[in-house]
């Protein structure tokens, strides 16, 4: 009788609680739809270069869209790109530039800046070209000579319009200022801090630094 009794109240909770379930659902915010489409890391695209993938991935948007820039494969010469409306889907644009000595060309990024775009690469880590042209998928030319600095280069303009190159270095993230998007100056801009500041300002890096 009380193994009759004891299996009749696990019943009637487990009711209870399916029933109070079902009620908080009802009265709740609606589940959220399912989307149609998911991913899943790491991105692939059609066209990237093989088992190299989408190395050090740079997105530029620019009058509506979206434009990708990868790393290049160490064997290859050019730079892919592709666009897209609304960052899910691309469409590949094809190479933005051929020149050889874009050969392994790391970390490409890409400003506009007074009717020009302007790309930043170093080819396999060995200093840096800056490369324009009039439209995001290129062609881009070579404009610079390698100005150095190492690799993994990118530029910041400040509120004042001063234009500044920071990049990987043995001292961690370092910086020079450019008297303009082409022109690198030679000396190294003062660090004022030796860290990089973290979520709600805590410090989640010793090897970096900004500049004053």
């Amino acid at each position: 009788m009380k193994r009759a009794i004891r299996t009749a109240g696990r019943w009637l909770l487990a009711l209870t609680l399916a029933a109070s379930g079902t009620g908080c659902a009802r009265g709740g915010d609606p589940a959220p739809e399912v989307p149609a489409r998911t991913y899943a890391n790491p991105v692939s695209l059609p066209d990237e270069w093989g088992e190299y993938g989408l190395g050090d991935p740079f997105v530029f948007k620019y009058d509506g869209y979206y434009y990708l820039y990868v790393s290049t494969r160490d064997t290859d010469a050019g730079i892919k790109v592709w666009r897209s409306p609304n960052l899910v889907d691309w469409h590949y644009e094809g190479l933005c530039t051929e020149d050889p000595l874009t050969t392994a060309a790391y970390a490409p990024e890409v400003r506009y800046w007074n009717g020009k775009f302007y790309m930043y690469t170093s080819p396999a880590g060995q200093g840096h070209y800056a490369l324009v042209a009039d439209s995001p998928t290129g062609p881009f030319k070579i404009a610079t000579d390698n100005f150095g600095r190492t690799i993994d280069g990118t530029t910041f303009v400040d509120d004042d319009g001063r234009w500044y190159f920071y990049y990987a270095g043995s001292g961690g993230i370092q910086a020079a200022p450019m008297t303009d998007p082409l022109t690198v100056e030679p000396e190294e801009a003062r660090p004022a801090r030796t860290w990089m500041g973290g979520p709600r300002g805590r410090p989640c890096s010793s090897a970096a630094a900004s500049i004053t």
